[in-house]
């Protein structure tokens, strides 16, 4: 019988070429060892294919999808196959910090009514140059906090499997992320871990800049 690893990581991965090798790698580099890696291509028109392939640790899972899906198909994918109590997230111009696994599966395993666990993290810019670091608010003002604003960076998060809605990540929603938070918040603890886990790339073609994102999270806090 096949041994189910304790943590699920899923990358979801469009047209990152230039920035892939470096986040696959730092999952791969953990302190924290027992985990599968599902990398899902959503249908690149670059190199990003070719250098998930070019990978030979058993750990990796890879999806291609012939033509882009969106970031919440993408997930929601990965989701299917995962194997793990544990899921962990990572976009694929981001990188973890090598401790970041180990961190928050340690605090899940510890803290049974909490859903999720995420962290501060370092944002960067293009170049890779840090610009601040930050993210941290007590577990207290998470819940009021998310009827204003998403406070929770989603590439840097771990969830318990049983912490997700039925449905997953909705496919309809630009704010996929916050649409999950807001869900999950009603029946689960969030923690953000003070220091800081993932570094996080700020790209001006990035999907929180969406137009789009910005109206369903209107719509989210609504709710």
């Amino acid at each position: 019988m096949p041994v189910v690893p304790k943590i699920s990581v899923i990358m979801s991965v469009y047209n990152d070429g230039l920035y892939l090798n470096e986040s696959i790698d730092s999952i791969l580099c953990q302190s924290f060892v027992d985990f599968e890696f599902i990398i899902i291509n959503d249908g690149s028109t670059d190199n990003s294919k070719e250098i998930i392939e070019s990978y030979k640790d058993n750990r990796i899972k890879f999806i291609n999808n012939p033509e882009n899906s969106g970031i919440a198909a993408s997930l929601n994918k990965g989701l299917e196959i995962t194997e793990s109590e544990f899921i962990a997230r990572i976009d694929s111009n981001d990188s973890a910090l090598p401790n970041r696994l180990k961190k928050q599966y340690l605090f899940l395993k510890n803290n049974p009514d909490y859903g999720m666990v995420t962290s501060s993290v370092i944002h960067q810019s293009e170049d890779g140059s840090e610009i601040i670091s930050g993210g941290y608010i007590p577990d207290m003002l998470i819940p009021a906090t998310l009827l204003f604003r998403n406070c929770v960076f989603h590439s840097a998060v771990m969830y318990r499997k049983s912490a997700i809605p039925i449905a997953g990540y909705n496919e309809k929603c630009a704010a996929e992320d916050y649409d999950l938070w807001a869900k999950m918040i009603v029946n689960w603890k969030i923690n953000i871990i003070k220091d800081p886990l993932t570094k996080v790339r700020e790209l001006k073609s990035g999907l929180r800049y969406n137009p789009q994102n910005k109206i369903d999270s209107i719509e989210i806090r609504k709710k």
